[in-house]
């Protein structure tokens, strides 16, 4: 024992006269070391296990806890495990090369009550290494929940959920940002989707007036530079129409040199038994040429209201690109 308030040793181990180990006190805590290294049980209310050196006093990342020889096995926390000096930082390394059972080796996280939720925070470092994944296993159904390869791959089974934007780098990929549209179309990205609706309206090319309207509504998607429209138009008057016929009001102007063919169909039109009513946009007019085709015949659009009827009917879709 010490008679005194000194730090030192309680009691040595010698082999062939020299020192090989010793008990004693430091900061009025016990420690137990070799000639280089050991363990210091702090008293005080601390109640830490820290490394020391061998007369007790703390030495930071002295001391390997087990070898690749020599492992421990379990090791359990009721708090806090911090890797490194100070919280957040440091590496955990898990080796294991039994994969007769996969599903259980590796970093397992265990919700020990059913009734409640829980979330685990989990950021892989791959930084410099190849080859390498990052997999997050569903535990009930052992499916992969998430996998992030270095390679940039990564894969979801389930529902993904992000507060904010999702963009990626190179000109590709998804980014929808905070704002509503972006015009700007890069590579292979997709940075816009977007729905709402539009106002169809039959037109004469040369003149058009005096037309009303029962129903006259229109709707769209787009997707990138994909845009599907959809419209309803059911007259109560046909005005004076006069020219080629149109459905103008477009949301976006379509794309010179292209042309894409509409799905129509109406009702109350002074067309043929052989006749069908077509529709037909082209370039960048945001508009419907009407056009009427028969088996045997050239297309022929149509032109004034010699078709149309105070009661006519026609609904319709078309999908076109735009730049917009």
């Amino acid at each position: 024992g010490k008679n005194n308030a000194n730090d030192g040793s309680l009691l040595d181990f010698r082999k062939q006269g020299t020192v090989v180990g010793s008990i004693g006190v430091n900061t009025s805590g016990l420690y137990i070391a070799d000639a280089g290294v050991g363990f210091r049980f702090d008293s005080g209310g601390t109640d830490d296990i820290i490394p020391c050196n061998a007369t007790g006093g703390a030495a930071d990342a002295s001391i390997n806890l087990g070898s690749s020889g020599a492992r421990f096995k379990d090791l359990y926390l009721h708090r806090e495990a911090y890797i490194g000096s100070t919280a957040g930082s440091g590496q955990v390394s898990i080796y294991t090369n039994d994969i007769s059972n996969g599903e259980n080796n590796g970093l397992k996280l265990v919700n020990t009550n059913a009734s409640t939720g829980t979330t685990w925070h989990i950021t892989p470092g791959l930084v410099g290494q190849n080859n390498h994944t990052l997999t997050i296993r569903n535990g009930v159904t052992n499916v992969n929940a998430l996998e992030i390869q270095t390679n940039g791959v990564a894969t979801f089974a389930g529902d993904v959920t992000v507060n904010g934007d999702v963009q990626m780098a190179s000109g590709r990929g998804i980014s929808f940002t905070a704002s509503s549209n972006v015009s700007t179309m890069n590579g292979e990205l997709l940075d816009d989707y977007e729905e709402g609706t539009w106002t169809p309206s039959i037109v004469g090319a040369t003149s058009a007036s005096s037309q009303t309207y029962s129903i006259r509504t229109g709707s769209y998607v787009k997707i990138g530079r994909s845009v599907t429209a959809n419209f309803s138009i059911v007259l109560t008057a046909k005005g004076n129409m006069a020219g080629s016929l149109k459905i103008v009001g477009l949301p976006f102007n379509g794309i010179s040199g292209r042309s894409q063919a509409a799905t129509i169909i109406s009702g109350s039109m002074d067309l043929d038994v052989n006749q069908q009513l077509v529709g037909y946009q082209y370039a960048v007019n945001p508009l419907i040429y009407l056009f009427y085709q028969e088996n045997d015949t050239a297309l022929v659009q149509l032109s004034g209201v010699g078709a149309i009827n105070n009661n006519t009917e026609i609904q319709g879709s078309v999908t076109y690109f735009t730049d917009a």
